[in-house]
């Protein structure tokens, strides 16, 4: 029997045949995640250039970015950054730059009515870094028709709706009307000049009385009167609005007219009757 608190147990010395003990794989990793580090110490050491400055971070992006709109122009306007190295703003509008300003305002007068468009505002650093965009959207107004500029040259399809006095080889005669304003401020010009194309000897002069264009018109309308036939004067009393506008060459242009035209046609001599006529006519703009 052996007390096992009192026996000491030895034990045995390693025979001087055995050799220097191997290093455990715990031992190896270490070693070698050591010399690792070191090397990669080293690589970041010399890639490092005293004197090089840090890169910047990018400016702060400008604030409560707000637009307006009227049918040709967009208005623009955002709070600066509250710090930052910011140089300049950039304007965007559907992803493609706009343009590049130091204020904090910009007035887009490159756009159309009734047209949605999307707009971002970036910082530009100094160093050429760009911020974060903050962006808006705007659609542009459509204004009335009744404020297009009326100009260009109409198909006019008239319609006759009562007659009396003539003998009429059409009831939907067609016409083309050369309409001219003087001056290029769309309806706020107040009046503009009648040419008939068809028959050029009409002209006349109308103006605008409310939201209706208004005036006497008079010429050789192609009536005739007697044996031989003579030709017979006319005088037209033309009313018509504007019921349809668009873009044209960058200008709000009236596109569809409709109204009415009385003519009056009588031989001086008296020797035939009077003719009158009453028509609604509808004109379409020439593109």
């Amino acid at each position: 029997m052996i007390d096992e608190r009192t026996d000491q147990r030895t034990a045995p010395a390693p025979s001087q045949d055995e050799g220097p003990v191997s290093p455990t794989p715990i031992r190896a990793f270490l070693v070698v995640g050591c010399v690792m580090a070191s090397v990669i110490a080293a690589t970041v050491a010399s890639l490092i250039v005293p004197g090089t400055p840090r890169p910047q971070p990018p400016p702060p992006p400008p604030r409560k970015l707000l637009a307006s709109s009227q049918p040709f122009a967009v208005h623009l306007a955002w709070a600066p950054p509250p710090s930052g190295n910011v140089r300049v703003f950039v304007v965007l509008r559907d992803g493609n730059r706009l343009a590049t300003v130091r204020a904090h305002s910009f007035i887009d007068r490159t756009v159309e009515p009734g047209v949605m468009y999307h707009y971002a505002v970036e910082s530009l650093g100094n160093d050429g870094a760009v911020s974060i965009p903050v962006a808006a959207q705007q659609r542009t107004p459509v204004p009335p028709a009744s404020t297009a500029q009326v100009e260009g040259v109409f198909d006019v399809r008239l319609h006759v709706e009562e007659s009396s006095g003539v003998r009429l080889h059409s009831q939907s005669p067609v016409e083309r009307w050369r309409l001219t304003p003087p001056c290029s401020q769309g309806a706020g010009c107040g009046r503009i000049q009648l040419q008939d194309l068809v028959y050029p000897s009409v002209t006349g002069a109308l103006r605008l009385s409310g939201n209706t264009y208004r005036g006497l018109v008079a010429g050789y309308h192609g009536f005739t009167c007697g044996s031989p036939p003579v030709r017979v004067r006319s005088e037209m009393k033309v009313a018509f609005v504007a019921t349809a506008a668009g873009v044209v060459d960058g200008t709000w242009r009236a596109t569809h007219l409709q109204g009415t035209l009385r003519e009056v046609a009588s031989a001086p001599s008296g020797a035939c009757s009077t003719a009158r006529i009453l028509y609604s006519f509808t004109g379409t703009l020439r593109t």
